[in-house]
C-alpha cells in the first residue's frame, strides 16, 4: 500500500481534493514514529488513547490532561498531539463512526431504545436535559443533555468493546466489567 502511495503522487501543479488531503495526512501519521526511539506510529498512539477515552468515558478535559502527562514522559521532539482537537484532526480520514448517547446524570440508564424519547429517567426521575430555574419556581429544560456517552463502532472492531450492542443501563455496564453478567 505504501508503494501505491508513492506511485500515485499527484503532479506538483495539481491540488488533491479535501478527502484525499485528509487521507494523505492520515497515511503520513501512520508512517511517522511517535518519537525517534519507538516503532509505534503517531496514528497508533492516537487511536489507542482515543480508544481509552471512549472505553472509560473520559471527558475532554481528562483526555487533554492524559495526553499532556504522556507527552511530558516522552522524549523531546515527540509528535503526540497535545489535545483532543488536534488528535481528531489527524484521524478524521478514518471516518470512524460513533454515536453520542444521552445518559442519566445519576448513571441509571442510557436514553436509547425504549427510552430514546424520554425527558426524564425512568428509574430516578432525573432530567435528561440541563434544567435552569428562572426564579419563579418553574424550571426550563435546555436542549443540552445532562450527560453524554459515546459508542464507537470502531472500538467494537478493534476488540476494545466485546459486545456489538451498548448495554442498556450503567448497571449492566458495571456488571459486565465485574464479570457478574452473562454475555460479556
Amino acid at each position: 500500500m505504501i508503494d501505491d502511495y508513492h506511485d500515485a503522487q499527484l503532479p506538483e501543479d495539481e491540488e488533491p481534493e479535501e478527502t484525499a488531503k485528509a487521507y494523505l495526512h492520515m497515511l503520513e501519521s501512520a508512517n511517522k514514529p511517535l518519537h525517534e526511539h519507538t516503532k509505534m506510529s503517531q496514528l497508533d498512539a492516537i487511536s489507542r488513547v482515543m480508544a481509552l477515552k471512549s472505553q472509560f468515558g473520559f471527558p475532554r478535559d481528562c483526555f487533554d490532561a492524559l495526553v499532556t502527562v504522556i507527552g511530558e514522559m516522552l522524549p523531546e521532539g515527540h509528535v503526540l498531539p497535545p489535545n483532543i482537537y488536534e488528535a481528531k484532526k489527524i484521524i478524521t480520514a478514518l471516518k470512524m463512526p460513533y454515536e453520542q448517547i444521552h445518559a442519566c446524570p445519576n448513571q441509571c440508564l442510557l436514553f436509547r431504545k425504549q427510552y430514546a424519547d424520554d425527558k426524564y429517567c425512568a428509574k430516578c426521575k432525573s432530567s435528561r436535559y440541563i434544567e435552569v430555574d428562572h426564579g419563579d419556581g418553574q424550571k426550563k429544560h435546555l436542549k443540552i443533555p445532562a450527560k453524554i456517552t459515546e459508542n464507537s463502532a470502531a472500538l467494537h472492531e478493534q476488540g476494545v468493546c466485546q459486545t456489538n450492542d451498548v448495554a442498556q443501563t450503567w448497571e449492566e455496564i458495571q456488571q459486565r466489567q465485574a464479570g457478574t453478567s452473562i454475555g460479556w
